[in-house]
């Protein structure tokens, strides 16, 4: 069995593509149906500045709903994982002080999901930097984190 190269089949291939390539392309739509479209009825038409107006509005006042309907959902959405938060203050971490958490971590529990997760984030960044700056509370709090009897290890004993 002979076999061929590329370079001996590559020539049988292009008069195919020459032949595809030069098909006959149909023509043009001519400018005679141009002339059966009627002409518009409003040119340079300018709409008044009464209406402008009332478009603008209407345009920022369909934002402002979706901004308060897209701020009321995520509020809905928190409150599903926080039953305890019942005003939308509690959402606030502003304020929020974190000390009593970490001196006695069993109060941790009580917190609502993003206060947790307030907390976390905060030692974790401050875990970031040198470890001599760092509160005693924050390293107990820290190491109760990681290995304290709580969630699937709760109720084993302290050792």
């Amino acid at each position: 069995m002979m076999i061929r190269s590329t370079a001996q089949t590559i020539p049988a291939i292009r008069p195919l593509v020459r032949l595809a390539s030069t098909t006959p392309q149909p023509p043009p739509p001519s400018n005679s149906s141009n002339h059966n479209k009627p002409p518009p009825k409003f040119i340079n038409v300018k709409p008044s500045a009464k209406l402008l107006n009332a478009k603008l509005k209407e345009q920022q006042d369909i934002k402002e709903q979706r901004n308060k309907l897209a701020s009321a959902s995520l509020k809905d959405i928190f409150a599903i994982f926080s039953p305890n938060a019942e005003d939308p203050d509690d959402f606030d971490l502003t304020n929020f002080d974190t000390t009593p958490y970490y001196q006695n971590p069993s109060l941790f529990h009580e917190l609502p999901f993003f206060k947790q997760q307030h907390i976390i984030n905060e030692l974790n960044d401050k875990l970031k930097r040198k470890w001599t700056g760092v509160p005693k509370d924050m390293k107990r709090f820290a190491v109760w984190l990681s290995y304290g009897s709580y969630g699937p290890r709760e109720g084993f004993p302290n050792f």
